[in-house]
This record gives C-alpha cells, structure tokens and sequence, in this order.
C-alpha cells in the first residue's frame, strides 16, 4: 500500500458508495483513525501508520450534507481542515516555550506535541536563545490548535497561551491560528 492517507479515505468511501449502490460524491470523508483512536492525517503516508491487517475507520458526512453546507452548524475536524484547506492558505505559526521556568526539575530539549500530529511523536523544538525554545508548524488557517510542550517525558500546560479542558477534563494549550498570509508567534515568556 503506497500514497497519502487522503487518497485511501476516498478509496473507502467509494467502496462504501458501492456496496449501498449510492454515488461516491454524497459521501465526504471528514476523518480517519486506527482502531485504537489515532487519526491518521490526510499528507501521511499509508505505509508510516498503517500495517497489513490493521482497521481504518473512515468517518464521512452525506448523503444530503456538503462540505460547506450554511443550513447545518458544526465544528470541522482538523483532519478536515489539513484535507480541504489548499495549502495557499495555510499560515506559519512559531511556538515558543521559556524553558528556564522548568529547570532544574527537567532537563531535557522541550517538544510539543498536539492535535496537528494526533497526540503521536512530539515535535522536537528548536533553542533560540538562553533556554528559550520554538517549533515552526503550518497550519490551515482558522484553526483552533491543541497541544502540551513535553520535556523528559513530562507533558504540561503554559500558563502563558489559552488554557482548556478536553472532555475528559484534561487541560490542554490551545492557540487559534490567523487568517491566510499572515504568520504569529505565541512565545511563553516566563
């Protein structure tokens, strides 16, 4: 198996189609995930994150709902907006972390990790200068963004972005990315 995830979403949608004797377009595939829960964004690559056997389970919105339909009211997933957002409007953010708060007690290069990479393997970050620390990430615009900064496999919160609770009451970071052709910087200063 070779391609994007992207690519088997509709693959398992025009199946799905088939077997109903419905078309393939009342169906829009909104997200992708294991088994287990892990969604699998639309740019990976099949072969990184799925294996011969392994479950895929594609949600999808139809038959009488479009993609941007105005008369129904409801939040996008990411997955969703990485898929159908073209890349000219995505926005470069830069997340910064002041390491120095954390030290001694952790001694590590700080990462962060989010609902842009499904919680998976953090995104190593950069030292700017004097223990303060960025991650570059491209976005789609208009995204509210999750994420915690981990160090020595210790995963927190700053006090320095929005604070929120996910439905199991665990606090996660959050930032809402800008509109297309602007970049922003959320720097944790301590």
């Amino acid at each position: 198996m070779c391609g994007a995830v992207k690519w088997l979403a509709f693959v398992a949608v025009a199946r799905y189609a088939a077997h109903h004797s419905l078309p393939a377009e009342s169906f829009i595939p909104v997200h992708v995930r294991g088994k287990s829960g892990r969604a699998f964004f639309p740019a990976e690559v099949i072969n990184d994150c799925v294996r011969d056997g392994d479950e895929v389970w594609v949600e999808t919105i139809g038959t009488k709902l479009s993609l941007h339909d105005p008369s129904v009211v409801r939040e996008k997933t990411l997955w969703e907006l990485y898929a159908y957002t073209p890349v000219h409007q995505w926005v470069t953010v830069m997340i910064a972390l002041d390491a120095r708060k954390f030290r001694p007690r952790v001694r590590g290069d700080p990462m962060v990790t989010g609902n842009f990479n499904s919680w998976g393997i953090p995104v190593p970050m950069t030292e700017f200068r004097n223990d303060v620390w960025t991650a570059t990430i491209d976005f789609p615009a208009h995204s509210d963004i999750l994420f915690k900064f981990v160090i020595d496999k210790h995963s927190f919160c700053s006090d320095k972005y929005r604070v929120v609770s996910d439905t199991n009451g665990t606090p996660d970071t959050t930032l809402h990315t800008p509109a297309p052709n602007r970049s922003t910087t959320h720097l944790h200063r301590s």
